[in-house]
């Protein structure tokens, strides 16, 4: 199990079965490159409180392809001026004519009852629906008055702010005389019946999509079901924010309703927008589209805190330049036809990934072993994996099986790699070979797992690989346990174990706990910064590195990749020749392996293109060969300056 040709059968085998799969997946990115710019109303009109004379049609203009109607809630409504509310307390200080109006209407003021009044540029918005329906739930009583209209509730909540009375169809159909998307927010209703009313509303005025805005997405907690129903029977598409920027609790549940009827949503936060430069907020909007397959890209106005600048030139400016810059990028501006995922990836299709899987562990497991074993064992070794993956597949979700087979591959795949690296330092010989084959090892593991997680639900962020923290740590340690093989010498188990004894009943001294400290703070930080949301924040001087590095490469290398492991993989082989200390031959091969790991985990970013997956993987690649090459340069220029100095006359360095 050792031999190089089972490996390279595997890697070639991997390679045919996973071109069908991701050439579909590359076509479909291709395809559809359209992106919607939908630009916030609720913060435009806010902008023409300054700026009277701005328009929708100025920014339609400019760029913006789509308007989001906001989810006017009766405490927008009282903040704006256009509602009022008036507690029992303070009906006196309303004047006589309100009481007798009252009087008529047979309604007398109980104590802790309210009015709530729309004015008339808000009587729009009130749905005949929606106040039969709060009539029913909080009995309200509801009539005109002042050419507004008034609302009695006769038992008050501060939780009922959050009512929405409607959405205007002046004002959509202004969006659609423009011919923009029609969008609409929305937030979750006090009680759980009005959500439905108020989505079939928005179908009838006609509207898109909806994207929720608030804490939480309409349905929570637990009546996702009900909404994703409505929401699919008026063919209204889900706008899902990345959870990144706002993580509403149920979004990933109402998501899970909807299979593919999702695009995904970039914004940006308002403090942003006070204090980012148009070409920050610009490039931003733009890497979410290019690296992330965002389809919406929901755009924030400039708040008038923003000091000394013309605000709705700015905005211009904005649209402008995010249109620009897509265009440039080979992406069309108009209505976003890409829902993500729409994939034909059946269940089914698992059965040659998972043989290539088991295939990878077995090749695996014949290399770690520190002693000989009978053949046969490896053959009860594979049955035992296929029976147990088989009941695993009706034992647990598709979703789940995914997963699980995903992080077997992101496991075993680049300890394969590993394995190569460790040989490479121990000897020198067939350097080439064992290069070639970790990186195939990795970027078959890769592909895999992009295979097998080729579903809606993974393209849209909606599931997600599991288990990151795991795929940074355990092909690490059997790596290590593949060196403890040579190191401990033994073809059978039982003197394996004695030395194995025999090496922890080893004295413990104080160099042995200074270094197992610093190896902890080391791994801290390390397992810190991996995962969907890292621990150890990203340093200032890593982001401005990143920003270069994208001004000049557009994507950018993962830094374990070209800055550390790449590098020193490439310079094993020097190493190996001029330095016997085997803590910085095997630092460097840990090094080495992490750079083959990240391979992996970047293609378990379903989210992003695949083109942009391999762009980033070349990338990193021959960065990491410049790197390695000047990094043997100064090793070189060391090595000689330490001999002149010396008048050393060759040899190790220790």
């Amino acid at each position: 199990m050792n031999s190089k040709g089972p490996l390279i059968l595997l890697l070639v085998f991997v390679l045919i079965i996973s071109i069908i799969p991701l050439q579909s997946r590359w076509q479909q990115e291709r395809e559809n490159s359209s992106v919607d710019l939908i630009m916030d109303l609720a913060e435009l009109e806010e902008m023409q409180t300054v700026y009277p004379d701005f328009s929708l049609r100025e920014l339609r203009d400019a760029g913006v392809t789509g308007a989001a109607h906001p989810a006017w809630t009766l405490e927008d409504l009282i903040e704006r001026g256009r509602a009022a509310l008036w507690r029992t307390a303070e009906l006196s200080a309303t004047g006589g004519e309100l009481q007798d109006h009252l009087a008529e209407e047979d309604i007398i003021p109980a104590a802790g009852a309210t009015l709530v009044y729309l004015a008339p540029d808000s009587v729009d918005l009130a749905n005949q629906e929606v106040l039969e329906a709060w009539q029913e739930i909080y009995q309200v009583e509801y009539f005109a008055y002042r050419q507004g209209l008034l609302v009695y509730f006769p038992g008050w909540q501060e939780k009922l702010l959050e009512l929405v009375p409607g959405y205007s169809r002046e004002k959509v159909d202004e969006i659609i005389s423009l011919e923009l998307t029609a969008v609409a927010r929305l937030n979750n209703q006090p009680d759980p019946d009005l959500n439905p009313i108020l989505l079939k509303q928005l179908a009838d005025l006609p509207v898109t999509s909806v994207i929720f805005q608030g804490e939480e997405v309409a349905g929570f907690p637990g009546d996702y079901s009900r909404i994703a129903g409505v929401m699919q029977e008026n063919e209204l598409i889900y706008g899902y924010v990345e959870p990144f920027i706002a993580d509403q609790d149920g979004s990933r549940d109402l998501a899970r309703e909807f299979q593919e009827r999702i695009i995904r949503v970039h914004s940006i936060q308002l403090e942003e927008m006070e204090d980012y430069s148009v070409d920050r907020i610009v490039n931003r909007y733009v890497r979410a589209v290019r690296d992330r397959n965002v389809r919406y890209l929901y755009l924030r106005g400039f708040p008038p805190e923003r000091p000394g600048e013309d605000l709705d030139q700015l905005q211009l400016q904005l649209v402008s330049g995010i249109t620009e810059g897509l265009q440039q990028e080979g992406y069309q501006i108009g209505e976003a036809s890409f829902i993500l995922g729409q994939s034909t990836n059946g269940s089914i299709n698992l059965l040659l990934p998972g043989a290539a899987v088991l295939l990878a562990g077995l090749i695996l497991a014949g290399k770690i072993i520190p002693f000989k074993i009978y053949k046969w064992f490896y053959f009860l070794l594979a049955l035992i994996a296929a029976v147990s993956g088989f009941i695993l597949y009706f034992l647990v979700s598709e979703v789940f099986f995914r997963q699980l087979l995903a992080l077997t591959a992101a496991l075993v795949f680049p300890a394969l790699a590993g394995c190569y690296i460790i040989d490479i330092l121990r000897e020198r010989s067939d350097f080439f070979s064992k290069v070639v084959l970790a990186f195939a090892s990795s970027l078959a593991g890769g592909l895999l797992v992009a295979q097998v997680l080729a579903l809606p639900a993974f393209y849209n962020q909606v599931e997600i690989f599991r288990g990151v923290k795991f795929v940074f740590i355990i092909p690490l340690a059997l790596a290590a346990l593949y060196y403890s093989k040579f190191e401990l010498q033994s073809d059978r188990f039982q003197n394996w174990i004695a030395k194995l004894i025999q090496l922890l009943e080893q004295a413990v001294r104080i160099k042995h706990v200074l270094l197992a400290f610093l190896l902890l703070i080391i791994m801290v930080v390390y397992i810190g910064r991996t995962g969907n949301l890292p621990l150890v924040p990203v340093p200032p001087w890593e982001i401005i590195i990143r920003d270069r590095l994208e001004e000049f490469l557009t994507v950018r290398p993962r830094f374990k990749e070209f800055l550390f492991g790449h590098p020193f993989l490439f310079l094993l082989p020097l190493l190996h020749k001029y330095s016997a200390a085997i803590w910085l031959k095997g630092g460097a091969a840990l090094l080495a392996i992490i750079g083959q790991i990240t391979i992996v985990n970047s293609f378990s970013h379903l989210h992003t293109p695949l083109r942009i997956t391999l762009i980033r993987t070349w990338h990193g690649f021959w960065l990491g060969l410049v790197t390695a090459g000047i990094m043997a340069l100064i090793i070189l220029l060391l090595i000689k300056l330490y001999r002149l100095i010396f008048q050393s006359s060759g040899g190790r360095i220790s």
